[in-house]
């Protein structure tokens, strides 16, 4: 790992600056907005956080609800993300798991083609799984590694990635995956990623991927990491980039409409008066980069190691890709 040292040099920027618009504002129904989806009609589905009804939420491009689907048999115990494959089989993480003590993880699917609009009631299929790794329930602080807020479907199989909260905080999200048929599993990591050592703000809150580009896009409140998957286990091998936010809120659901298009939700708070939204942003770049000066600008940590991070007044109110030169060159 390359020591980025004190960063008391001259650096020259370009500063690509895409701002993070409100695309509409997310209907009462679905303050704790917890996931989200968009199907090949460019619909949103969605669904609450723990405690609320286990229902999926079709939104139209208005953030209107089209339609309900009560799911039978099931609790929402802490439904955290969703996934939804190229064949309309939707599937849903009931795998939220706070203090580390849950030993009722599933994950619920479904397809979405053919229903009816306005409300429906589906018994959806059950994968069970738990971690190999895991043998106390609650482990110890350390090893409290085994909450997860996000999920793919890539192939034939599911990829779910940690929310980590271990004290003291080790800033990484381990990953599992499993077969996308229903059955009972037990998982083992088959990989890992560093993401930052800021507490909860750097832990992952949802994740999607798409095949068209093999790209994977992880969320946490704070950013947005994004992967290219060539390997069909690892997918977290080659990271590309990272997008910080200036609007830190409880982002819990990120979605690919196309490479370029981005969509996210985050909970309503209303102690802050915040949140409950779908935002957008188009993340392609545009003929050459927007040149702005970082006038204000602080950088931190310092010493770094992995990642720094950069606030400007010309970052406010935008996500920005700032391609960066060491002393070094590299």
């Amino acid at each position: 790992m390359k020591q980025l040292g004190y960063l008391l040099l001259l650096w020259s920027f370009q500063l690509n600056a895409q701002s993070l618009n409100t695309h509409c504002n997310l209907p009462p129904a679905l303050l704790e907005s917890s996931g989200l989806e968009i199907d090949a009609q460019g619909y949103f589905w969605t669904h609450n956080d723990s405690g609320n009804e286990a229902v999926i939420y079709q939104l139209d491009n208005h953030c209107q609800i089209i339609r309900l689907i009560y799911l039978a048999d099931v609790e929402n115990n802490d439904w955290e993300d969703l996934a939804l494959g190229e064949d309309g089989m939707l599937y849903i993480g009931d795998f939220g798991n706070n203090n580390n003590s849950r030993t009722n993880l599933a994950i619920y699917f479904f397809s979405i083609n053919g229903l009816p609009l306005g409300e429906s009631t589906i018994t959806p299929q059950q994968i069970h799984f738990s971690y190999s790794e895991q043998t106390a329930y609650p482990p110890p602080n350390a090893e409290m590694n085994f909450d997860t807020e996000a999920m793919v479907v890539k192939g034939d199989r599911l990829f779910l990635f940690t929310k980590n909260r271990t004290s003291p905080y080790t800033g990484k999200t381990y990953q599992y995956s499993l077969p996308k048929t229903a059955g009972t599993y037990a998982l083992t990591r088959n990989d890992s990623f560093y993401i930052a050592s800021l507490d909860y703000l750097s832990s992952v809150t949802s994740a999607d991927y798409i095949a068209s580009t093999q790209q994977l896009i992880l969320l946490t409140s704070a950013e947005i990491l994004r992967f290219q998957t060539n390997n069909q286990l690892s997918l977290l091998h080659q990271p590309i980039d990272r997008f910080s936010f200036t609007n830190i809120t409880q982002k819990e659901g990120i979605a690919f409409a196309d490479s370029c298009h981005w969509f996210l939700t985050d909970e309503h708070n209303n102690s802050l008066q915040n949140g409950g939204l779908l935002y957008e942003w188009d993340n392609c770049l545009p003929n050459g980069y927007e040149e702005k000066p970082l006038l204000g600008m602080a950088i931190y940590p310092q010493p770094a190691d992995s990642f720094i991070r950069i606030s400007a007044d010309a970052l406010k109110n935008t996500v920005a890709k700032v391609p960066i030169t060491a002393i070094s060159g590299e």
